[in-house]
C-alpha cells in the first residue's frame, strides 16, 4: 500500500515537472495580472489591457450591431509585439482589420445587422492598449 502510493506521487510530480518543462517563457497568457477591461453591450464594445508582457494569444467575442457598421476608436503604446483588431459581420464577411499602433477613429465596412464578431490577434505583445467599437449613427 505504501510502495503503490509513493510510485503515485512520483508519477504525479513527474506529470507537473513534465507540463512545467513544456511551458514557454517566452509568450504569456492575457490575465488578471494584465488588466483586462472588457464591457460588452448592444452597440458598445470596450477593450482595455494596462502592463501587458510578452502576450501572444488571441481573443474572440461575439458583439450585437444593431446598425450595419461601426465606428472603432483605438490607441496603443506598446514596446513589443503587435495587436490587430478585426470585425466581421453576421454574414463572416471581414469589415475590419487594422493594427491597433494605427492610433485614431475610423468606420468600418459596411455589412448586415445583427450577431457580430471582434477578434483580437496579439503577438509577442508588451505594453498598454485599448479599442472601442460601437454602432455608427445614422
Amino acid at each position: 500500500m505504501i510502495r503503490i502510493r509513493r510510485t503515485m506521487i512520483a508519477a504525479a510530480a513527474l506529470v507537473v515537472l513534465t507540463v512545467a518543462g513544456c511551458s514557454d517563457d517566452d509568450d504569456a497568457i492575457l490575465n488578471p495580472e494584465f488588466e483586462p477591461i472588457v464591457t460588452n453591450h448592444v452597440d458598445n464594445f470596450e477593450f482595455q489591457v494596462n502592463g501587458a508582457d510578452r502576450v501572444t494569444q488571441t481573443l474572440s467575442y461575439p458583439w450585437r450591431n444593431t446598425g450595419n457598421q461601426a465606428v472603432i476608436d483605438q490607441s496603443a503604446t506598446l514596446t513589443a509585439g503587435s495587436v490587430t483588431v478585426s470585425l466581421r459581420d453576421s454574414t463572416g464577411a471581414l469589415l475590419y482589420s487594422k493594427d491597433l499602433t494605427e492610433a485614431g477613429t475610423f468606420d468600418s465596412e459596411v455589412g448586415l445587422a445583427g450577431g457580430w464578431a471582434i477578434r483580437l490577434d496579439m503577438s509577442g505583445v508588451s505594453g498598454r492598449f485599448n479599442f472601442r467599437v460601437q454602432k455608427k449613427a445614422p
